[in-house]
């Protein structure tokens, strides 16, 4: 597919998404916990939990989707735009469930390799007589060598980032050509999508160093003691909770930030 020449950077399409989330932060961030909390919720049911939250992933996922899209277009908002994807199920359940199916395929280039390869590179390394000193090179290796062979996944995923946001718009679509069309609007966009979603990398990060300043505390100090533990995890806790009210507006951030990315591809392809 031909591209503009003034195809938009990821600054442009944050600074969009900054400037449409003003005074609904608090609306978007909201969405993003309920979102959550039910998958969270899900997740605590054993097996059944996990049935449960792949059924319905997919059509929380384009209600998530679509709550995001109209956002980015200034449309009217409302906390039940969550739930409408619900009302194509159908599609959105089959979206999830091909996605899956592709990215598990491809993901098959990097497990068969791998588990040959750890096979070949470690043999009984790993036993409880074995002091290699080498070891440690050999595992820095062997994960550089799957980075590597997981590229082809990674590809696979943002071939098929668009889909729901197809389906979002056009309902009657049907899930195989809401993935045909997102490959085909992902044709030579993929590193966009990639540099975008990668410049949130260092707000993760930083959310995250309070947790890695009390885990390393601890270590360098070795903490023992009933008083000392109980203080580390109060600590914890705290450190938990900065990450989670932190996730819960750079979620609504990125998000919208690839609602304007897509809008983007979208114009781009109509012109």
């Amino acid at each position: 597919m031909e591209q503009r020449k003034n195809f938009k950077s990821s600054g442009e399409f944050k600074q969009m998404a900054r400037q449409q989330l003003k005074g609904k932060w608090g609306k978007a961030a909201l969405v993003v916990f309920i979102y959550s909390a039910i998958l969270f919720i899900f997740n605590l049911i054993p097996f059944f939990g996990a049935i449960g939250r792949f059924v319905i992933g997919g059509a929380l996922l384009l209600g998530l989707t679509t709550y995001f899209l109209k956002l980015a277009r200034e449309e009217e908002l409302k906390i039940d735009n969550l739930f409408s994807g619900f009302e194509n199920f159908g599609s959105s359940f089959l979206v999830h469930l091909l996605m899956g199916i592709f990215t598990a395929l491809w993901s098959l280039i990097a497990i068969i390799p791998a588990i040959i390869l750890f096979l070949v590179m470690f043999g009984s390394e790993f036993s409880l007589y074995s002091s290699h000193s080498n070891t440690g090179i050999k595992v820095l290796v062997f994960f550089i060598i799957l980075g590597v062979l997981l590229i082809p996944t990674i590809v696979a995923v943002y071939r098929y980032s668009m889909a729901y946001y197809l389906l979002s718009d056009h309902p009657n679509i049907g899930a195989y050509e809401a993935i045909v069309e997102s490959k085909k609007m992902m044709d030579g966009n993929k590193l966009k999508l990639f540099y975008l979603q990668l410049t949130f990398l260092a707000l993760n990060i930083l959310c995250a160093l309070p947790l890695v300043a009390v885990e390393y505390y601890a270590r360098i100090n070795n903490v023992t003691g009933i008083t000392s533990e109980g203080v580390i995890l109060l600590w914890k806790v705290i450190a938990y909770i900065i990450i989670m009210i932190a996730s819960l507006f750079i979620t609504p951030y990125m998000h919208t930030a690839t609602a304007n990315f897509y809008i983007e591809l979208k114009n781009d392809k109509q012109e």
